[in-house]
């Protein structure tokens, strides 16, 4: 019962970020390759990177966002935990709020490179499916205010 609580919760979740969301991300799954593998949303263990707490702390070590002149701003980003610990198939889309229009367009691809980046080098466990380590896929996002 709660294996199928927990996959309409995460299916309507999915849904409602979907429709808020740039379109790198918003047709993510699609872009996954699962013809070597299946890729799951659910699993019995989910991969400790999807723990929130450990992707805040994943970015505010980074610094990347520190360097940065806009601010408010929103990063959604996905990607892939797979069957080995590795992050594959990974997405970044900044939307930044209160920036002047010459700086959104640079200041965007900087900062979905540097996610981009951040991400790839990172390891997580993978997810656990009857006992077998699978692949997982993830939507997040994270919202930065800038500190004076």
């Amino acid at each position: 019962m709660r294996k199928v609580f927990l996959f309409f919760l995460c299916f309507f979740l999915f849904q409602f970020v979907n429709g808020q969301v740039c379109n790198e991300i918003k047709n993510y799954y699609e872009s996954i390759d699962t013809t070597e593998r299946p890729v799951y949303l659910v699993v019995d263990k989910m991969p400790e990177i999807f723990e929130s707490i450990n992707l805040m702390n994943l970015f505010r070590d980074s610094k990347i966002l520190k360097e940065l002149e806009c601010c408010p701003i929103r990063i959604w980003f996905a990607f892939t935990v797979e069957s080995d610990s590795t992050l594959s198939n990974v997405r970044a889309c900044a939307n930044m709020i209160n920036c002047n229009d010459s700086l959104i367009q640079s200041e965007t691809i900087l900062l979905n490179d540097r996610v981009e980046n951040l991400l790839k080098n990172t390891k997580s466990n993978p997810g656990i499916l009857n006992g077998e380590k699978v692949a997982v896929y993830c939507i997040r996002n994270i919202h930065y205010e800038c500190m004076e």
